[in-house]
């Protein structure tokens, strides 16, 4: 990994994308704190999940788009214009919060605020990855990916803890000004990117060749519908982000700052040793032998399932007082800790599965699909928990939610095609190699 950092270009790129990462990860923790201490209990479970799901949604809708315009623009323009929009965003939204409007006004040019940053992140995000192939030779992309992949670890624990520190002791206001500089700075940073001109040969070769996003889709959910396990793990998985999703974004900020009044300390580190937890857990789950891979997905699901019952039944009891926020805290820290450990330990060997399940020639198709499919249950279920938590309370949201995963998971682990699938891969596995670890 070391030798790709030595490329300037991706090195140019690695520092834009993670500063504007980061910038966005401290606005992100900050928003959330700010529309539910503007709002509270008057609509401000709603007001959280119509930020988080609006923002999600814009993602997801113009991802067909984006990918096509993509394709045939500059990508390094479009790197360092979506970075010059998104600080000048920034800028506005400063002026618009020192205006003193009223709260109910304020909320929809915020609103606005998001919609124009996550259209922009819609041309960014897929931007910076295919414009790897165009400055990273051909034996250095693995390790280009890998080192992009940090970027996410690094901008959970960076930024929220940037984050909680500038709210705590400035204000909202002074993570919007870092949120925009950030932008400016990964924008300048990218101005400098040089393409290969002929490593672009090659990939204007292969593009050629590409299907548009809608081909893509169709033939994916051809395959997947051919392939009855597959399909069908598809749709439990996204069925899982579904229930998890909206729990965590938006029912466990909800209690600590509305409900229990906790600093933004204290929900910050929680998000902190969350990512630290995940990093650490890919770190093991990799080194680790696992010998079947149906026993890791039962396993990994079944006890990521009783964590989730263990988050919602402890809310309920810090919500009407049978425990203290302080034991409650405590606990909410080791199950983040527990549940970073399941939650890799069922994605290593599930993403193993799909790899070896999924012809080579098409596999880039089949997860485009598969990610789709889960990403457009997330906004839907993130809006849903708003009005519910509203007009009860979070540990009644996150409830209706935990009763949907356990029948999830039990249509999961007891699914005969699914289960026929990994044993599958398992026994050609060993057919193949008498040695055989399934990881």
């Amino acid at each position: 990994m070391k030798k790709v950092f030595k490329n300037r270009n991706f090195f140019l790129l690695y520092q834009g994308s993670l500063v504007s990462a980061i910038g966005t990860s401290l606005y992100g923790f900050a928003a959330g704190l700010y529309i539910q201490d503007l709002f509270g209990y008057d609509n401000g479970a709603t007001y959280l999940a119509l930020f988080t799901s609006v923002g999600m949604l814009v993602q997801v809708l113009l991802s067909p788009i984006a990918g096509a315009i993509i394709d045939k623009a500059s990508k390094v323009k479009i790197l360092w214009i979506t970075d010059i929009i998104r600080g000048f965003l920034f800028l506005g939204a400063l002026y618009i919060l020192s205006l003193g409007l009223p709260k109910e006004e304020l909320v929809w040019y915020l609103l606005g605020v998001v919609i124009i940053a996550s259209l922009n992140q819609a041309f960014f995000s897929p931007a910076s990855t295919s414009i790897i192939p165009e400055i990273v030779k051909p034996e250095n992309i693995q390790a280009a990916n890998g080192a992009n992949g940090t970027i996410q670890s690094f901008q959970t624990i960076l930024g929220v803890a940037a984050g909680m520190f500038l709210y705590g002791l400035i204000g909202f206001e002074a993570a919007v000004l870092i949120n925009a500089i950030s932008f400016f700075v990964s924008a300048i940073s990218e101005m400098f990117i040089k393409t290969n001109p002929e490593l672009l040969k090659i990939h204007k070769k292969e593009l050629e060749e590409k299907p548009t996003f809608f081909q893509d889709i169709k033939f994916g959910l051809k395959y997947l519908w051919n392939n009855k396990g597959l399909f069908r793990m598809m749709i439990f998985f996204s069925l899982i982000n579904f229930c998890f999703v909206p729990v965590f974004a938006i029912a466990e900020p909800y209690l600590m700052r509305t409900e229990q009044a906790a600093s933004e300390y204290q929900i910050g580190i929680t998000q902190i040793i969350f990512g630290v937890a995940m990093f650490i857990s890919s770190i093991i789950v990799g080194s680790i032998k696992l010998r079947s891979l149906r026993g890791t997905v039962k396993t990994g699901v079944s006890f990521m399932t009783l964590i989730f019952f263990a988050l919602t039944g402890s809310m309920f009891l810090v919500t009407y007082q049978i425990i203290s926020f302080s034991f409650f805290y405590i606990v909410l820290i080791m199950i983040n800790i527990i549940l970073a450990y399941f939650m890799t330990l069922t994605n290593v060997p599930i993403n193993t599965a799909m790899m070896k399940v999924i012809n080579p020639e098409v596999r880039g198709r089949v997860f485009a699909t598969i990610q789709a499919a889960s990403m457009l249950m997330m906004p839907l279920s993130t809006m849903l928990i708003g009005p519910i938590i509203n007009e009860t309370n979070a540990a009644i949201g996150s409830s209706v939610f935990t009763v949907l995963i356990i029948f999830v998971t039990l249509g999961l682990i007891t699914n005969k095609k699914i289960g026929q699938m990994l044993d599958g891969i398992d026994n050609q596995a060993k057919q193949e190699n008498p040695d055989f670890e399934a990881i």
